[in-house]
């Protein structure tokens, strides 16, 4: 049994930065855009709960109305247990027409998987990175009244066909760049500067929509 804090983070003890270990700390601060490459708009997601999920809302909107030609996600070491706020943000992500880059690792566990597969399902975004970490069960999550969230497995009740594991979600480009994620929490703190710091995720991303972008003005 895995539990989450009324912010998404899991609850448990341990000194190891593994989710399935430990408690996930410092990617909690709110949602933010910026630009990159000129063009883009850049998104860190901390963790995916209703309360992100309102401020998400409020930064795809601002999004469909600025100069952006392409979105990136940054969904590396997010997690969250409220699956109905991934649907939430997968829906106002599919009211856009923007081409979208989710950056996803192993640390991507929960609710943010679910948000990615989505992105990918039904906004065709394409996924940089490592796999994300699967689910070995079907879970659900139970809100305590402590505020914390208790993922539990479901296993009885199930409609046939949905006993499966949900597997890891594969990237469409591999990255094997290991960024700390100290490095994103500093980017949650301090404004992106315009390159990429030597992230080769984001500067796969950032080549990716270049090129869509490209090819949407026909320019070779």
């Amino acid at each position: 049994m895995e539990a989450v804090n009324c912010h998404g983070a899991l609850v448990g003890s341990g000194n190891s930065e593994s989710p399935a270990q430990g408690k996930r700390e410092g990617l909690s601060s709110p949602v933010d855009v910026h630009t990159v490459g000129g063009l883009f708009a850049y998104a860190l997601v901390p963790t995916v709960s209703t309360q992100t999920a309102g401020e998400l809302s409020g930064v795809i909107d601002d999004i469909g109305h600025g100069h952006y030609e392409g979105v990136v996600l940054d969904m590396r070491f997010a997690g969250g247990g409220e699956l109905a706020a991934a649907e939430q943000v997968a829906g106002q992500l599919a009211k856009g027409s923007l081409p979208i880059v989710v950056l996803i690792n192993g640390e991507t566990v929960g609710a943010a998987e679910v948000l990615a597969s989505q992105a990918r399902a039904r906004c065709n975004a394409l996924m940089v990175g490592q796999p994300t970490r699967g689910l070995p069960y079907q879970r659900i999550s139970e809100r305590l009244s402590s505020g914390d969230v208790v993922l539990l497995p479901k296993v009885e009740g199930q409609p046939e066909g949905e006993e499966s594991a949900r597997s890891p979600i594969q990237p469409d480009v591999v990255i094997e760049q290991t960024l700390a994620r100290e490095t994103l929490i500093r980017r949650l703190a301090e404004q992106l500067p315009s390159d990429d710091e030597g992230d080769l995720c984001l500067r796969r991303a950032i080549d990716l929509l270049t090129t869509i972008h490209a090819l949407k003005q026909k320019r070779f």
